[in-house]
């Protein structure tokens, strides 16, 4: 089976887009289905904790390092710092044995807030000839080659923002959205599938679809018929 790549967004927070995720990692495990996912809410992490209850152990990772500790040391000095690797990868001692999580990395550490407030997603990702699109395309490859996962969740960044078009944008394979039912988000659902354009160093990483649907039940039809298709 081909890797699918399924990111969750929503313009409007609140709308239980992380516990949707959540909940289909663990649909698509109990399935027999391996999960990896990325914690790409970088300014709000944690989705580990929705995943952790009286049946769910996390085994915690060896080290800290995560999602903005591997972009900063790209965009500080040009260098890829390997954190694909189970020694940083959350994982669980029961229950949910095939769901991997890597994390946006140390965020109780003031230095992760400190080297976030430093990325300049713009000049990385959209500048002319900026190398931030092979960069993430490369980071997806190689959770592809090393952990070969049947499925690969992205929890994004809500509002119409950089890290939200570069996960929309450059990641998943299928797209899908969800808004609830808060009803001054609707008005913008069309924005927030119209990515930015980006440097003219692109690179496909598969095909975009998306629905708009106006309440979180229509969101959870469209994914069970994803997985069933």
């Amino acid at each position: 089976m081909k890797t699918k790549a399924i990111t969750f967004y929503s313009y409007k927070g609140g709308v239980g887009r992380t516990l949707l995720l959540a909940n289909m990692a663990k649909q698509l495990s109990d399935m027999g289905k391996s999960v990896c996912i990325l914690d790409f809410d970088l300014e709000a992490p944690g989705i580990e904790y929705k995943l952790q209850n009286d049946s769910f152990f996390i085994d915690p990772p060896q080290e800290t390092r995560g999602i903005v500790d591997y972009v900063y040391d790209f965009y500080k000095t040009g260098n890829k710092q390997d954190f694909i690797n189970p020694t940083s990868a959350i994982t669980f001692k029961k229950n949910a044995r095939n769901i991997t999580i890597f994390r946006a990395g140390d965020y109780k550490d003031s230095s992760y807030w400190s080297k976030l407030s430093q990325i300049n997603w713009a000049d990385l990702f959209y500048k002319e000839n900026s190398n931030g699109i092979p960069f993430l395309v490369e980071l997806k490859q190689t959770i592809i080659e090393r952990f070969k996962p049947d499925y690969i969740l992205i929890d994004s960044r809500t509002g119409i923002t950089e890290i939200a078009s570069l996960t929309m944008s450059i990641s998943p394979y299928h797209l899908y959205t969800s808004h609830g039912t808060i009803t001054e988000a609707l008005p913008h659902s069309g924005e927030s599938l119209k990515p930015k354009p980006l440097s003219s160093k692109k690179a496909n990483s598969g095909v975009i679809s998306g629905t708009r649907p106006s309440a979180v039940c229509a969101f959870i039809i469209s994914c069970t018929n994803f997985l069933y298709r």
